[in-house]
């Protein structure tokens, strides 16, 4: 059965992805052929290189591009009808109430298939853990009680990317093969062009002021001062932040700093210098982003290492941190920002008080905006999730399993590792921008972001 599994399986999924493929090409024709195109990618490097590791690589640089695949609202069994969406509240269209499939989910699934196939052992010793049994339950019994579509997807989604990343730290740890194709050299021609790709794109969009029009790569259709687009206002003119092809300017900004980070780890594993080629290039195009607690990190984690290899004084440090005052200055017309993170943060306190055991289910805490739904200094309504996940997470989880999850992220990644620059900046990073954004847990990019991270994090155990 192994033998058969390992012979077929490759074509099997691949028919799938190919008639998976078929309803977006119906969306959207250009995306649709691109996704084909990315699915007969994948099919035909194990004829040049055999394993499983390489959809893990394909995973990664698949990240930036937001390609969904739209759930209908409705499905028809047997005469009845099912409801598989909700995306309204006070009557309002919310697009964080809309079930889609992401495909960082499809490959994710496919990479998670494949170690049921060829590590067995570790897939099973993995799933049948205690800890991570006892998740899958209270997810499963959460999603029960809420009834609800979405809170069901998201909670098989938290708990396969949870998975995946536990039996991943477990093959970084014990095999050199990751590492050793991480040195690669087409690795090395991706990942400089998968950066500069970005890069241009968000540059254009800055100096345009509109999309590029790469709709297929999952480019939003975004323009300066238009609705739903996100733009800063400096001297009286307004500017479009950089999206990349993310959803969101803070989206780019978090993956420049999972490149540099990446960069550094790489660095640190080989000592090629072509690594250190792109770090001077990251704080540059992270600030068409505009993303503020980003580029603070970025600056932060730059004069860290400046302090680590270059022993500089102490002049240095009150010299950057002048500079970096000064350059904030830029953005002190966002401070409404921060009041509208006050005012969600306010309302989602209410909320928790109200579901303080059981939690409003994953996905599902905006629907309790419905009765209060706070308002932006503007006048415009805040339909968003608290730009705090740590808050985000005991809201929609409730405080068993929020806490519970928090364990098991410190259980499977932080616990044991050793303090040193590198793993600082991680964890600085990672709490510093949950308490200000919210994607690292609720969208499927952020969550690869943040599972990343927490990869890099514990193979410094």
């Amino acid at each position: 059965m192994n033998t058969f599994l390992e012979k077929y399986s490759h074509i099997f999924i691949y028919i799938f992805l190919l008639l998976l493929s078929i309803p977006l090409c119906f969306q959207n024709l250009s995306k649709g052929i691109f996704l084909l195109l990315i699915f007969t990618i994948w099919f035909l490097i194990p004829f040049f290189k055999k394993g499983y590791l390489y959809t893990l690589l394909f995973i990664f640089f698949l990240l930036p591009f937001n390609i969904t695949l739209q759930i209908p609202e409705s499905i028809t069994l047997l005469g009845n009808t099912l409801l598989l969406s909700q995306p309204y509240v006070a009557g309002l269209w919310v697009n964080y109430l809309l079930p889609t499939l992401s495909i960082l989910d499809i490959f994710v699934l496919i990479f998670l298939l494949q170690l049921f196939i060829y590590r067995k052992k570790l897939f099973k010793r993995y799933i049948g853990n205690k800890y991570i049994l006892l998740f899958l339950f209270l997810l499963l019994l959460q999603s029960l009680i809420v009834q609800n579509f979405l809170t069901t997807l998201l909670s098989l989604r938290m708990f396969v990317y949870l998975f995946t990343t536990v039996v991943t730290v477990e093959i970084v740890r014990e095999r050199s093969t990751l590492k050793k194709m991480l040195q690669k050299g087409y690795i090395k021609v991706l990942l400089i062009s998968t950066v500069l790709l970005q890069a241009t794109v968000g540059m254009y969009q800055f100096l345009r002021g509109s999309s590029l029009g790469v709709y297929f790569l999952g480019e939003s259709k975004i323009a300066n001062g238009m609705l739903g687009s996100s733009f800063i206002e400096i001297g009286g003119e307004n500017f479009l932040r950089s999206y990349g092809t993310f959803p969101h300017p803070n989206i780019l900004a978090g993956w420049y700093i999972l490149i540099l980070t990446l960069l550094i780890y790489m660095y640190s594993k080989s000592k090629e210098k072509i690594y250190l080629f792109l770090i001077p290039f990251l704080p540059f195009f992270t600030l068409f982003t505009f993303s503020r607690v980003t580029i603070f990190l970025m600056l932060l984690i730059c004069i860290l290492y400046i302090f680590k290899y270059l022993k500089t004084s102490k002049k240095i440090l009150s010299v950057s941190t002048l500079l970096w005052f000064r350059f904030a200055d830029i953005f002190t017309a966002g401070n409404s920002s921060l009041v509208d993170r006050g005012k969600l943060l306010k309302v989602n306190i209410e909320i928790l008080k109200e579901n303080l055991l059981i939690g409003t289910g994953l996905g599902n805490s905006i629907r309790h905006y419905s009765e209060s739904i706070p308002l932006t200094e503007g006048g415009k309504l805040l339909l968003q999730p608290v730009h705090n996940i740590w808050i985000l997470m005991i809201v929609e989880l409730g405080l068993l399993l929020g806490v519970y999850y928090l364990f098991l992220l410190y259980k499977f990644f932080i616990k044991g590792i050793k303090i040193n620059t590198f793993t600082f900046s991680i964890l600085l990073t990672v709490i510093t921008i949950g308490m200000f954004d919210h994607y690292l847990f609720t969208l499927p990019q952020g969550n690869i972001i943040f599972f990343s991270f927490l990869i890099l994090l514990s193979d410094s155990r």
